[in-house]
């Protein structure tokens, strides 16, 4: 496991925090040799922060949804993507919170109207089954993200 976190070199001096990586807990900075269990550890803030953690899940559900899109483009099963694509937006919603489901369910929508479904590069749908797959995937992306997802507050939403 690596952990990134910025430290004081001991918890009861006030030194200049420095960033470093700690391998599996054991190893010791190389700048101060403070190990990580007697140093002040703290994540990094923008690591840690939730909005950086829902844009990151927000990213994966559209880069997923796109390369999915262009994977399918010229298969016949295209028009079913949509529906296999909720258990993605599950994974994400479990990993990442309800915000990251929902968002990510609406922004995937989008990218395979646009990218999959005829006419390309509108969000006009002519076929009427792929039509009724994109708002089924919607509705059960929202709906699973609130039954199973943990919530925002719980995910550390400020």
């Amino acid at each position: 496991m690596l952990l990134i976190v910025a430290h004081k070199r001991l918890r009861n001096e006030r030194i200049p925090e420095c960033l470093l990586l700690f391998v599996n807990s054991a190893a010791a900075c190389e700048f101060c040799g403070v190990t990580l269990d007697s140093c002040d550890s703290r994540p990094l803030p923008w690591i840690a922060s939730y909005r950086f953690r829902a844009a990151t899940g927000v990213l994966i559900a559209g880069a997923a949804a796109y390369g999915l899109a262009r994977l399918f483009a010229g298969y016949d099963v295209k028009v079913f993507l949509p529906l296999w694509f909720v258990a993605v937006l599950l994974v994400l919603a479990l990993r990442y919170g309800i915000t990251v489901g929902v968002i990510g369910s609406l922004l995937s929508a989008a990218i395979f109207a646009i990218t999959l479904f005829s006419p390309i590069g509108s969000l006009r749908i002519s076929d009427q089954s792929a039509r009724q797959n994109l708002a089924w995937m919607v509705l059960a992306g929202v709906v699973l993200s609130y039954l199973f997802a943990p919530s925002d507050s719980e995910q550390g939403k400020s």
